[in-house]
């Protein structure tokens, strides 16, 4: 088993040249997440049904997004692994069926 040194070591050399598309793999999923926050921000808070909304919303979106999330995992578990990497693994899980 490698040491946590020889892990940090072999993730940089995995991420060289890849920084920019790294930070956007993860921005992505973080702004769509993000939008029920800035859509109803502007909304008057003393409202009940605003954050009933803004809950349902997130709490959906966020159910929406669990196979994004998955996606950024396997783009970092594949450029770790030299296999591949790019923008489709964020929605590769999105294809095929439960399986």
């Amino acid at each position: 088993m490698k040491s946590r040194s020889e892990l940090k070591i072999s993730a940089k050399q995995a991420l060289t040249g890849k920084i920019l598309i790294s930070f956007a793999i993860i921005l992505i999923p973080t702004l769509i997440a993000s939008l029920p926050t800035a859509l109803f921000s502007k909304k008057e808070a003393a409202e009940i049904t605003v954050p009933l909304l803004v809950t349902l919303f997130s709490t959906a979106l966020s159910i929406a997004l669990m196979p994004m999330f998955t996606g950024v995992k396997l783009y970092f578990q594949n450029v770790y692994r030299k296999e591949g990497d790019g923008f489709s693994n964020l929605i590769e899980r999105y294809k095929g069926g439960c399986g």
